[in-house]
């Protein structure tokens, strides 16, 4: 382990104090000063540990050494800020000190990396199976061609090939939107809602169309604090799940009210069946669990209560004694 003291305005005494803590805490520690952070971030890397102590630094100091990354563009340098002149006092505070900086950085850099290797997963999931999944559609597309001046019957075997690739490209869809979301985390931006819902529901004309189901809108919409794409994605969802769920010719409503003095509350209400009340436990199942043997198979409510709880949102969902569901949720102002 090699300690990195930026700024030490206290000289040796300070150097010896950190080198004795250092070797307490790793068994094995020497002491290097640096003159200031531009000095540190220039210098090479190196393949054994490295843990930079930085003296009473500002927050651009502070910033910079933590944003620092190696060349697997991970956290380059366990950093421990020492503005606490006390903790020069204490060995074993100082000892404790360095060991939670260690395993802080520890626990950073895994966490880089499975940030690193859900983007991965998500950008392969999302580009390299579509070109296998093109090839099998234009083959089916080939094969029902053909089939189809001789004989119909035959080449109407070839659907479930379509219906089959469709799905898969929908659920390639859905997970690698997931994981770009868990990974890169937008910032909140002004949302004019109307826009997000006009968006989701003409993504479902064709479903609208074909059941004659109508949608109400309240009067207007709020604009709110939010991320617009994740915003269609959750009406497009509840929207989606309404419609499946009503009788032709019914109505799917839509409304926003205020809840409480600091959210208001979104939703969707139909009139369908309802949900058996065995299953009401199930429908916003973390997303996180779904890798559990037995959780449910579907991905929208899940999808839809993790991009609330990204937003400091939450979920929920009723059952009126009239019949139907209201799926909601809510968001912060």
């Amino acid at each position: 382990m090699e300690l990195l003291l930026v700024s030490v305005a206290d000289g040796p005494e300070v150097t010896t104090q950190v080198a004795v803590a250092g070797r307490t805490a790793f068994g094995e520690a020497g002491v290097r000063a640096v003159r200031d952070s531009e000095e540190l971030l220039h210098e090479p890397a190196v393949t054994h540990r490295q843990m930079v102590v930085l003296i009473s630094p500002d927050s651009g100091v502070i910033s910079a050494v933590r944003s620092a990354q190696d060349p697997q563009q991970l956290p380059r340098w366990a950093v421990m800020v020492l503005d606490d002149p006390e903790l020069l006092t204490s060995p074993s505070g100082l000892t404790r000190a360095l060991r939670d900086a260690w395993k802080i950085y520890e626990g950073e850099r895994e966490y880089a990396r499975l940030r690193g290797d859900l983007k991965a997963v998500a950008r392969r999931v999302n580009h390299d199976l579509r070109s296998p999944l093109g090839g099998i559609t234009t083959t089916a597309e080939l094969i029902k061609e053909l089939l189809g001046e001789s004989n119909a019957e035959l080449a109407s075997l070839t659907d479930p090939l379509f219906d089959s690739a469709q799905s898969m490209i929908r659920l390639m869809d859905r997970i690698s939107f997931m994981a770009r979301a868990v990974t890169e985390r937008p910032a909140k931006a002004p949302v004019v809602m109307m826009e997000v819902v006009w968006a989701a529901e003409q993504r479902l004309q064709r479903a609208l169309m074909r059941k004659k189901i109508s949608i109400r809108h309240p009067e207007g919409w709020p604009e709110i604090s939010g991320v617009a794409s994740w915003l269609e994605v959750i009406w497009h969802n509840l929207m989606g799940n309404a419609i499946e769920h009503s009788a032709a010719g019914t109505e799917v409503q839509l409304f926003w009210e205020l809840a409480g003095t600091r959210e208001l509350r979104f939703g969707v209400r139909d009139m369908g069946r309802g949900v058996p009340a065995a299953k009401r436990g199930q429908l916003f199942y973390p997303f996180h669990l779904l890798q559990v043997p037995n959780s449910p198979h579907g991905l929208g409510l899940p999808i839809v209560q993790r991009l609330v709880e990204m937003q400091g949102g939450a979920v929920k969902c009723d059952f009126p004694e009239s019949g139907g569901s209201v799926f909601s949720f809510t968001l912060p102002v």
